[in-house]
């Protein structure tokens, strides 16, 4: 196991995700060597990786609440009713992962997400789970888009 497996920080640089190597594609991949369906295999890789961390459901709920607001560790740990030490391991995972960015206020480092990629992606995956979950998804109720 390779240390950054065991330290469980998340592996999102290209050299050490795929170490430089490419897999072999079977003859039925629709696109140039390397790539699925014209996506190349190192963002496949990497785009595994972003989904992991976010499928951790303490990540997912501090990405939801920082969709909408910029918040120190102690107030997210507060409002996902986690200790703040654990919650801040999830924000330096995020951090490592280009998930989440900071920004110094003092003694107090509040975290925002600032990619419009991350926020649709949350936005998307739990608006369709409210599809799949409810009549009327409140997405829907609160006139936002559909």
């Amino acid at each position: 196991m390779n240390a950054s497996k065991q330290s469980g920080a998340p592996r999102l640089t290209r050299a050490a995700t795929v170490g430089g190597a490419r897999s072999e594609q079977p003859a039925a991949s629709l696109g140039a060597p390397g790539t699925v369906g014209g996506v190349d295999d190192d963002v496949v890789t990497l785009a595994v990786e972003v989904l992991r961390i976010l499928a951790d459901p303490t990540r997912l709920r501090i990405t939801v609440l920082l969709l909408t607001a910029e918040l120190s560790v102690s107030e997210l740990a507060d409002a996902v009713q986690r200790p703040v030490a654990g919650v801040s391991q999830h924000l330096a995972k995020m951090r490592l992962a280009h998930l989440v960015a900071t920004r110094r206020e003092g003694t107090t480092v509040r975290y925002r997400i600032d990619d419009e990629h991350i926020r649709q992606l949350v936005l998307d995956t739990t608006r369709h789970v409210e599809h799949l979950l409810f009549d009327r998804p409140a997405h829907h109720e609160m006139g936002g888009p559909r």
